[in-house]
């Protein structure tokens, strides 16, 4: 944040407040209500309410504000889980943390979403480590390395791009490890980051970003939602899901405004632009894409998955991929 809040702002977060616990108030009352267009549940209703209310009614000067920070919300953590943290600064100046021994067999790189704008949280870290026991339980060793990308509006594009290919290549070159160890995983605007280092390994490196050459293909990419394209009027599933999704779009073009800080669109790297003859040599063995049946970019993901098919993935390709 470039400038202390205001004392208005600062006024102005206590009125917000009360204006998201009432927002959550009526939803808990109306919720019997909520209609066929609403979420299927009542508790993902009441969820995606108060969320909405929250994201809507403050300021990203605000919301930068109210959080805490990633690599400080990583501290807690380690210290609530009596674990030692592991933070990192890499010779490019990205900041970041390891879950896991980062000697593991299995090296997870993971971009978290947040429209470009917002920062990691706390539930990022309890959902990625039930994920890391779970792979334990099966006999799998696997690590993960959490990149605290610089954000918008105070980093606009293309910072973003620039610390996720620098968190591949440290973790390559500084570390020694192989790609055929690695994988990329990333939910919304932390999966576009990862298409994006993939892109850029595989052959179109992105302009803005710094070569880097790779030998053998990655282990595997894990996409949850993956933001797959900024022209939301396009797309079907925008209008049909738009009570369904915590997410409005109005809500994702004022960040992506944000992010690109008069940047054309253009120059960002979005998938459902390319053809499929673009992902022929993708770097990368195996690919999981995971979306939900109520969000708004989901008619997007599915496009780009169709396209991603025809080239890089077999046609006897499972539902998930193999980690050993």
């Amino acid at each position: 944040m470039d400038s202390p809040l205001t004392l208005w702002e600062k006024f102005d977060l206590v009125l917000g407040l009360a204006s998201v616990l009432s927002s959550g108030a009526w939803s808990a009352l109306s919720g019997g209500l909520r209609g066929e267009n609403a979420p299927s549940s009542y508790r993902h209703h009441l969820i995606n309410r108060v969320t909405r209310a929250f994201l809507i009614r403050f300021s990203l000067r605000q919301h930068r504000y109210l959080e805490t920070g990633f690599e400080e919300e990583y501290v807690k953590w380690c210290k609530a889980n009596s674990l030692t943290p592991d933070l990192v600064t890499t010779s490019a100046g990205l900041k970041g943390f390891w879950v896991g021994d980062r000697s593991s067999r299995n090296i997870i790189i993971n971009y978290h979403g947040g429209g470009f704008v917002m920062d990691g949280s706390v539930s990022y870290l309890s959902f990625w480590s039930s994920i890391q026991h779970h792979l334990s339980d099966r006999r799998v060793d696997a690590a993960f390395f959490f990149p605290c990308y610089r954000l918008a509006p105070e980093n606009p594009h293309p910072a973003q791009y620039q610390d996720a290919v620098e968190a591949l290549r440290y973790v390559i070159n500084d570390l020694k490890r192989s790609p055929s160890d690695i994988i990329l995983a990333g939910d919304s605007s932390g999966g576009n980051l990862a298409l994006a280092v993939l892109s850029h390994v595989s052959g179109h490196e992105l302009p803005y970003c710094p070569k880097l050459t790779i030998e053998q293909p990655l282990k595997a990419m894990a996409l949850i939602s993956p933001a797959v394209s900024f022209d939301l009027d396009k797309w079907p599933s925008v209008r049909r899901n738009s009570n369904r999704d915590y997410l409005v779009p109005d809500l994702i073009q004022n960040w992506n405004e944000a992010w690109l800080s008069g940047t054309p669109v253009s120059e960002a790297f979005e998938p459902c632009r390319y053809p499929s003859s673009w992902w022929k040599n993708a770097m990368v063995k195996q690919t999981l894409v995971v979306a939900a049946s109520d969000e708004l970019e989901l008619d997007s993901i599915a496009s780009w998955v169709e396209t991603f098919q025809v080239e890089s993935i077999p046609s006897s390709n499972t539902q998930g991929i193999e980690i050993d």
